[in-house]
């Protein structure tokens, strides 16, 4: 029965908090990409496609919300916990509870990890494509643009299929293009200039071409890399390094990092870094748990549980980014991944041991 009721609570106050959160995350992500949207048309479409990574930062927060909010009530309500303090089966009931409770989460969270937020993510960057190649035919002629960080265009006319006389300029892996053409046509995601000449710039050095015709990838163009990383990396078996070492780890799923994780040092530290992902998300309960029994709370409840939640949930990624950074030390960066999770299960394991 006791059991029962902290599952009920607990799953309660989750589902209030993750949905309120994922439309607080949602709706700010959408915010930032409002200047990149032509039509209102696309909002809805942009908004249900990065759900799922939107639910990347609001399960955590939610899970530990709910944990600290229910078991905090009670603290505080010394009428409603005498119990709890002398029952050792209250107690195993909680902690049960807890333990199904989190890995409940964890099962849903692995997917969302290594499949379903990659490809949020990916998908989302391919409607923004789409986004700014209806934003780039909406501009007027005769007038120099900064459609997106880094890019000037600018061009004579404008027919129904094609762009006349263009000047366009951008920047890439730090060399600088000046391409200059007769005319542009845009073919699904790239951008067609024929009769031209470009001319890049690396440090001290100048370079001049002619050209009939050049193919300017928008991926590469508005997010200087390729969104289909993922889709290149699966369809070839053999891929040469400096390939390798400029596809996006972010947007890969479990396959593709699992394969090439030998290949270059960064596929393996994202790889371990998904999994300290999931092995924080099952930890998190526990933590906040720990949390409340070591310092008792008055007031302030539910305040005091949105703080810790999003402490925590911050901690967690501030050690993910530092061994994210520390990759040319593997050893170090896997330190900082599986040690503080490690000490944590000790800690808690101590204080239950202690506690029965």
């Amino acid at each position: 029965m006791i059991f029962s009721y902290f599952l009920k609570k607990f799953y309660a106050i989750f589902f209030a908090f993750f949905f309120g959160l994922l439309f607080i995350f949602a709706s700010t992500n959408l915010f930032l990409r409002l200047p990149n949207i032509a039509t209102i048309y696309t909002i809805p479409v942009i908004f249900w496609t990065m759900i799922p990574l939107t639910s990347l930062f609001a399960l955590p927060i939610a899970t530990c919300i709910a944990i600290q909010s229910v078991i905090g009530d009670l603290i505080i309500h010394d009428n409603q916990i005498t119990f709890f303090y002398f029952s050792q089966n209250a107690r195993k009931a909680l902690y049960k509870a807890v333990l199904f409770f989190s890995l409940s989460i964890t099962v849903f969270y692995i997917p969302l990890v290594f499949k379903w937020a990659p490809q949020s993510y990916r998908n989302g960057k391919k409607i923004l494509i789409t986004l700014a190649q209806d934003q780039l035919n909406q501009l007027p002629p005769l007038k120099l643009h900064t459609p997106f960080p880094g890019v000037s265009l600018y061009f004579n006319g404008k027919k129904s299929t094609y762009f006349d006389t263009i000047f366009l300029a951008f920047t890439k892996h730090n060399k600088h293009y000046f391409f200059s053409a007769q005319r542009g046509v845009f073919d699904k995601q790239v951008f067609l200039l024929q009769n031209g000449s470009v001319c890049s710039q690396n440090k001290n050095k100048f370079y001049h071409a002619l050209f009939d015709n050049a193919q300017i990838d928008l991926n590469k163009l508005v997010f200087k890399h390729d969104i289909n990383d993922d889709k290149n990396l699966e369809t070839h078996d053999k891929h040469d390094i400096k390939e390798i070492q400029e596809t996006r780890t972010k947007f890969l799923t479990w396959s593709t990092l699992v394969a090439h994780k030998d290949k270059n040092i960064r596929f393996f530290i994202e790889l371990h870094k998904r999994f300290s992902q999931v092995v924080w998300q099952f930890l998190l309960p526990f933590l906040a748990l720990l949390f409340l029994f070591i310092f008792k709370r008055k007031r302030n409840n539910m305040i005091q549980s949105v703080l810790f939640a999003s402490g925590a949930f911050l901690a967690t990624y501030m050690l993910f980014a530092l061994a994210t950074f520390l990759s040319f030390m593997p050893i170090l960066a896997l330190i900082l991944f599986y040690g503080p999770p490690i000490l944590v299960t000790g800690l808690f394991c101590f204080y239950m041991r202690k506690a029965l």
